[in-house]
């Protein structure tokens, strides 16, 4: 199976506007089916006929009528509906710059995937809030892209509400700026990353940025960087469907050869040897 269309860039897809919400189908013959994929952009789909199964960051999950999934920028996914399985879903996407800061860092501190299941009345809740969103954008009326920016941060509002709302452990005890920091890392980690962006983001010196993390963190900020994605690229090659040289380009490493020794430092294995070790996924449902 291929790495599929890899990393979709907003510009092709939002050339346009600031977000698009579209009543769609889906079936085994679909184009995206089966291709393992990023975006820059965020991707909502809330399912109201019809179920599939879906890869979301190396678990599977199942979704049917009353199914909700968010994908974020840091997300890799995958539909895999089966022949004879259909869905019916709206499906919203819209760029980063809709939402506040605050929001922004919220959606990145969610340790597990935003995929979940409706009850009725959240389920007409959300509904309501995509089918005047679509309104506001088939009509145009004054002041609809305030209008449209409001109601897409109510959704995700309403998304936050709906999850577990857990951060991993350690992060609990650590400073505001050094997690802000960590946030950052997750929201663009297939980029280059400086000492400098981080600290910037942080709101302190690089030096002071360095110590800080340190002794919260217990490795220095390009340590982690590593271990962060190397840990991501181990998740994809469990997945089993991917190359060694597509998880390198996907989790941000700009040298294969790096990439390698790296990966069999820390693995005390190849990449390679580690997806054919690997079985299928565990399947998982939506709660």
């Amino acid at each position: 199976m291929q790495f599929g269309k890899g990393i979709l860039p907003a510009k092709e897809y939002l050339s346009n506007g600031l977000f698009s919400i579209q009543n769609c189908y889906s079936e085994a013959e679909s184009s995206f089916n089966r291709q393992l994929h990023f975006h820059d952009f965020y991707e909502l789909s809330l399912i109201y006929e019809g179920s599939s199964r879906f890869l979301i960051n190396g678990s599977s999950f199942v979704a049917a009528a009353g199914s909700l999934q968010l994908i974020r920028p840091s997300d890799y996914h995958r539909q895999m509906t089966d022949t004879g399985e259909y869905i019916r879903y709206y499906n919203l996407i819209f760029r980063q710059e809709v939402l506040s800061n605050v929001l922004l860092d919220a959606l990145e501190e969610a340790v597990e995937p935003f995929c979940f299941q409706m009850q009725e009345k959240e389920m007409q809740k959300m509904t309501q809030l995509l089918l005047e969103l679509k309104r506001e954008q088939e009509e145009k009326e004054a002041f609809w892209e305030k209008m449209s920016a409001d109601l897409i941060e109510k959704i995700c509002i309403l998304i936050l509400r709906k999850s577990p709302k857990k951060r991993q452990a350690k992060e609990e005890e650590i400073p505001e700026a050094v997690r802000r920091s960590l946030v950052f890392v997750r929201q663009h980690y297939r980029e280059k990353i400086r000492l400098s962006d981080a600290a910037q983001k942080a709101g302190l010196s690089e030096s002071y940025f360095s110590s800080v993390f340190h002794a919260c963190m217990g490795v220095t900020f390009s340590e982690y960087m590593l271990n962060y994605r190397l840990s991501l690229a181990k998740r994809m090659l469990e997945e089993g469907n991917i190359s060694s040289k597509e998880v390198c380009a996907a989790c941000g490493f700009f040298s294969y050869s790096y990439f390698l020794t790296a990966f069999r430092q820390k693995y005390d294995m190849s990449p390679g040897a580690l997806a054919r070790s690997c079985q299928n996924p565990i399947q998982k449902t939506y709660k």
